[in-house]
């Protein structure tokens, strides 16, 4: 076997592909629900343990937070493995933290029980991305990216309401434990579908500080780490905060929220694999431009909406910035991971998952900090939240018209930049 066919990344095609596909977009299922489902429970446990807004931002953010810090140790050893045995330990990992937060019988267990399971979910995600962009052959890469980012959609229509109607039916608690069951299922699925990815591992090791390094002198990731904050911050400082703004601000009650995820979640997957594959047809640049100029509608209307707003308008609104939203993270993404070739793939996605739930960490407990319930017992400043994510959004336009994509698929492994063509590779 040659040094080229010995380098040469592990490709999956047909049914082999699909499987693994439907599994990825599984585990992503979880790792999703788990962290949506805090926003809506927003109202319940502020009421529960009478918690700040602060304090809430906080209970969401320890995820993040920790999952960033954790991605970013990952770094440093992620590519030393086989990708499907990292998996399976993280995801065992990841499983117990969230089972954790269903036994969490005070405000400050479930913060420690989020920081658990942030630590192994930011490998977690690194993980996802690197399995699919290792596995996936570039052509179709978007359209897989499409596929299990509708885990996004999949999570607001099934999992986000589905664990409200349950946290209503019993309590706060049994979204988590229902979770944790469901993840234990998929860990099967993990080990049946996954293949063992090792191809990278013929790669020289590097340290630490060369993985650093490497990634410091390329102009090319830089630009992709800044435009991953930029999706970050332009998200989740507005995310956390919708349901406590729409119950106490606009007069929605706790029994209508998950109607709201779950029309926008049908919407999301409708067109979920439409981006997907448009994004592989045309530039991803330009798929990326169109969504997020059009989530700039519904951020600005969702943020300033006032007691009286017609439900239908609401909904509406909500449900398109959740399409838009997750329509910028599809070309987004695959335009990030674009930039790195397979040996240096796991490396520079922990660090970018690491800064994306760091950007995200600091973006939902910077938003808790501008949201406060007022005098009038409303909460304020939540418009300000959504004129600084629609800034970081049109500075995140700007920044990936500059990002190139490397030849990730040569054999040899030697980055080969070139300007984004028409069909977008």
């Amino acid at each position: 076997m040659n040094t080229a066919q010995t380098n040469a990344p592990q490709k999956v095609s047909g049914r082999k592909e699909i499987l693994l596909l439907a599994t990825l977009a599984l585990v992503q299922f979880i790792v999703v629900v788990d962290f949506l489902v805090m926003a809506p429970l927003g109202p319940k446990l502020m009421k529960l343990w009478g918690i700040t807004t602060q304090q809430f931002g906080l209970a969401v953010s320890a995820y993040v937070f920790t999952a960033g810090i954790c991605g970013f140790i990952g770094a440093f050893f992620i590519d030393k493995f086989d990708r499907k045995r990292l998996m399976t330990v993280a995801f065992a990992g990841f499983t117990l933290g969230t089972i954790a937060c269903g036994f969490a019988p005070t405000y400050l267990a479930l913060v420690g029980a989020r920081v658990l399971t942030g630590v192994f979910g930011g490998i977690m995600g690194t993980m996802v991305f690197a399995i699919i962009a290792d596995a996936i052959p570039i052509e179709r890469r978007g359209r897989s990216f499409g596929i299990v980012t509708a885990s996004f959609s999949l999570a607001s229509i099934f999992g986000v309401p589905g664990g409200l109607y349950f946290a209503n039916i019993f309590d706060w608690h049994a979204p988590f434990l229902i979770l944790g069951a469901l993840a234990v299922v998929v860990q099967l699925f993990i080990a049946a579908f996954i293949p063992s990815i090792t191809a990278h591992l013929n790669a020289p090791p590097r340290n630490p500080l060369q993985i650093i390094q490497g990634i410091a002198r390329d102009r090319n990731q830089l630009r992709a780490l800044l435009l991953v904050v930029c999706l970050s911050v332009g998200q989740f400082s507005v995310l956390p905060f919708i349901t406590p703004y729409l119950v106490t601000n606009v007069g929605l009650s706790e029994a209508q929220l998950p109607f709201l995820y779950l029309i926008g979640g049908i919407c999301t997957v409708i067109t979920s694999p439409i981006i997907g594959i448009l994004s592989d047809k045309i530039d991803k640049r330009i798929m990326y431009t169109i969504a997020a100029l059009i989530s700039i509608i519904p951020i600005f209307l969702i943020t300033n909406f006032v007691a009286g707003v017609s439900l239908v308008i609401v909904f509406t609104a909500s449900s398109l910035m959740f399409m838009t939203i997750n329509g910028r993270m599809i070309p987004g993404m695959a335009t990030i991971q674009g930039t790195v070739t397979p040996q240096n793939r796991g490396s520079f996605t922990s660090v970018s998952t690491a800064v994306q739930q760091v950007a995200s960490g600091l973006a939902t407990f910077g938003a808790g900090f501008l949201v406060h319930k007022g005098a009038s017992g409303l909460l304020v400043n939540y418009n300000i939240v959504g004129f600084v994510a629609i800034a970081f959004t049109l500075v995140s336009i700007v920044v990936i018209r500059g990002i190139k994509q490397a030849d990730a698929d040569n054999a040899g492994g030697v980055p080969q930049y070139a300007a984004v063509s028409a069909n977008g590779e």
